[in-house]
């Protein structure tokens, strides 16, 4: 983690995977709506992993991931998984500390 000298404000680095089925609609809502969470906050560093279950599943599989769509946290703090489309920014801001 590091201080922007500008804003003071702390530089999170946060790894993020997200589960999705092709182009269906709640996968394609739920991209959208993670664009729009990294927009929001350009202050923190955000690595991204798009998985596709239709072309990779057994990444899926070897995760416990069952259902898509599904943000998989991998840093900081791994392990939390938030299903669903991502529609309710404050729910994901307050899980991820934003």
């Amino acid at each position: 983690m590091t201080i922007n000298s500008q804003t003071n404000v702390r530089k999170k680095h946060y790894i993020l995977r997200l589960f999705v089925a092709g182009n269906a609609t709640n996968s394609r809502i739920a991209r959208e709506n993670l664009d729009q969470l990294l927009a929001k906050h350009p202050e923190h560093e955000f690595e991204v992993e798009i998985v596709d279950l239709n072309l990779e599943p057994e990444v899926a599989l070897d995760q416990g991931v069952f259902i898509s769509p599904a943000l998989q946290i991998l840093e900081p703090n791994a392990g939390g998984v938030i299903y669903g489309n991502l529609s309710q920014m404050e729910v994901l801001e307050k899980v991820l500390n934003l």
